[in-house]
């Protein structure tokens, strides 16, 4: 029996000053430069309950699961990005009650440590509330990722 050769791939455009080009649902399109390697961890972190954020090197979110978008919504983050964009360090610096998650999200960023999980109260919508949240660092590719799950706990009591 002979063997079928498997056909080499189209390349539709390929010199050296113009850019390969992909076949989308909407026609010829140029091929992305560079494939973002968080995009495999979308289905991931939509499967988890928890509110769940990806924050890259600089602590800017760039990915979001469903129930951190419902949390969003439910306490008037009016923006349909929930956060995408937002660098959540600026976020812990202007809030009191964020200043140590603040620094825990700093030592991960800077490889003192890989992950850290800790309880905090914060304020929402007038009532004090307790959470946990769990931030663990990811290394992909050459660069270093945070994911950062947060979750109902209850309010520390006042001592």
């Amino acid at each position: 029996m002979g063997s079928v050769a498997a056909k080499p791939a189209l390349l539709l455009n390929r010199s050296a000053e113009s850019q390969d080009l992909v076949l989308t649902p909407d026609g010829l399109q140029p091929a992305p430069k560079e494939r973002d390697p968080t995009t495999a961890l979308q289905p991931l972190i939509d499967a988890l309950d928890q509110n769940v954020a990806l924050l890259d090197a600089s602590g800017t979110i760039v990915r979001v699961n469903a129930a951190w978008r419902a949390f969003a919504r439910e306490h008037g983050w009016r923006s349909s990005r929930a956060g995408i964009g937002t660098n959540y360090l600026r976020i812990c610096d202007e809030s009191p009650e964020g200043a140590d998650v603040g620094a825990e999200l700093r030592a991960l960023l800077a490889g003192r440590c890989s992950t850290s999980k800790m309880a905090y109260d914060m304020t929402v919508a007038g009532d004090l509330r307790g959470f946990t949240v769990t931030m663990s660092a990811l290394e992909l590719g050459d660069r270093r990722w945070v994911l950062m799950m947060h979750g109902d706990a209850a309010p520390a009591l006042p001592g």
